[in-house]
């Protein structure tokens, strides 16, 4: 068997990002609880993500808790509905 040609693996990645996505719930690749969810990318020093998971331990919260908390607490600071879960 030989080795894929380069060309060839790059063609295939862009096939399966050009690829429309499955319908919500329908994709095996979706928890259900994500279907109606989107994902957020933030970048912080690595001694801000230790600091979260040291106090997520100590506390008994996941980062998600964390963050949803955190968020909620912005909202309403400025008047908004508090709709992190």
């Amino acid at each position: 068997m030989s080795k894929p040609q380069l060309a060839d693996v790059a063609l295939q990645k862009i096939r399966r990002v050009a690829a429309p996505p499955a319908p919500a719930g329908e994709s095996p690749y979706y928890r259900p609880g994500r279907a109606t969810k989107t994902h957020l990318t933030v970048f912080y020093a690595h001694a801000v993500k230790d600091k979260l998971r040291l106090m997520g331990i100590t506390r008994g919260m996941t980062l998600q808790a964390q963050v949803n908390e955190a968020l909620n607490d912005y909202f309403a600071k400025h008047g908004e509905p508090e709709i992190a879960e």
